[in-house]
């Protein structure tokens, strides 16, 4: 089981609510720090994090 939760304040869920989807990633003990800077309020993300934005399937 998981659980995603956007706070009420989070500039994060007005985005996702736009874009209508949401991947989601489970990540191992080792990408602690990973998960870490995308918890983190306030903050861009996505910097210095090597990533290319998935195509939209059609339908």
């Amino acid at each position: 089981m998981v659980t995603f939760m956007v706070a009420r304040a989070s500039t994060t869920g007005p985005r996702i609510a736009r874009a209508g989807v949401l991947c989601v990633h489970i990540l191992g003990v080792e990408q602690g720090a990973l998960c870490r800077s995308f918890a983190v309020g306030g903050a861009e993300k996505f910097a210095g994090i090597v990533h290319a934005p998935a195509r939209r399937r059609a339908g």
